[in-house]
């Protein structure tokens, strides 16, 4: 698959984690806060994690817009504390 599919369909399913938990009103990107993903879309690309998981809610956090855009491709979380926080069902709400 090619990045750009890739990328579409994890907007397509953060989107659907977005309105499951009632979160559709926040702004996902301003001048202060940006709504980023823990294990980028770019990390979760090259090591060929379904886009599902890479658009959860688990993998969902707010940050302050300038630690998000020096934070860039990096991920904040590791690829098995996702799969666990997905994988065990423990459904947390934005940070």
């Amino acid at each position: 698959m090619e990045f750009k599919k890739y990328k579409n369909l994890v907007d397509f399913y953060t989107s659907i984690s977005i309105e499951k938990y009632h979160l559709d009103g926040i702004e996902k990107r301003s001048y202060w806060y940006h709504l980023d993903h823990k294990f980028s879309v770019v990390e979760g690309f090259k090591q060929n994690i379904p886009p599902y998981i890479i658009g959860h809610i688990n993998n969902l956090e707010m940050l302050m817009g300038r630690n998000n855009l020096v934070k860039n491709r990096k991920c904040s979380i590791d690829k098995d504390v996702l799969i666990d926080s997905i994988l065990g069902n423990s459904e947390t709400s934005i940070n």
